[in-house]
């Protein structure tokens, strides 16, 4: 599948196989806010940075950039991104689950188990090298806000470690 490389990630523009990649839960389609899986679309698809390098690494698309195919290696040096938030992100979607950008709610991802269509999301992803107090700090302020269970990322040379924070609820006021 051939993807144009754009600044903030790619896009397809193949409408059919754009809207195979959006029922899988990639991208959004160009110039639609909000669109329901299932529902067919005539659009391009834009990705962003993380889904573009994972699907180019997966072999499910081929990333052009003036008529020039890239390889893995220039397509990750050509943007500007975390690898640490990459290799997150490359792990939940392994583990089956659906990664959504997060950035609105304070996390790096927004996680879901069956899809955004379906459910809200249940988890907010914070990525961080080693954890911090202003680590905590962000993951006590996220509970409260969104309402969503935190999961610190901590991101080590050969490993990452997902640390679940639960809320706490007042039980009485005294």
């Amino acid at each position: 599948m051939r993807a144009l490389r754009l600044p903030g990630g790619s896009i397809i523009m193949n409408k059919k196989r754009a809207y195979e990649l959006y029922q899988e839960f990639f991208g959004n389609p160009l110039g639609l806010k909000k669109h329901p899986r299932g529902k067919p679309f005539n659009r391009p698809l834009l990705l962003d940075v993380y889904e573009t390098l994972y699907l180019a690494e997966k072999g499910r698309i081929e990333v052009y950039k003036e008529g020039i195919r890239m390889t893995l290696e220039e397509l990750k040096s050509s943007y500007s991104y975390d690898d640490r938030v990459y290799r997150v992100y490359k792990v939940l979607r392994d583990k089956g689950l659906i990664v959504r950008n997060g950035t609105r709610f304070g996390a790096h991802f927004l996680v879901y188990v069956k899809g955004p269509d379906v459910e809200h999301a249940p988890y907010a992803v914070i990525v961080t090298g080693e954890a911090t107090g202003l680590d905590v700090v962000r993951v006590s302020r996220l509970i409260h806000t969104v309402r969503k269970d935190p999961l610190l990322a901590v991101v080590e040379e050969n490993r990452i470690s997902f640390y679940k924070i639960r809320r706490f609820k007042r039980l009485k006021r005294y």
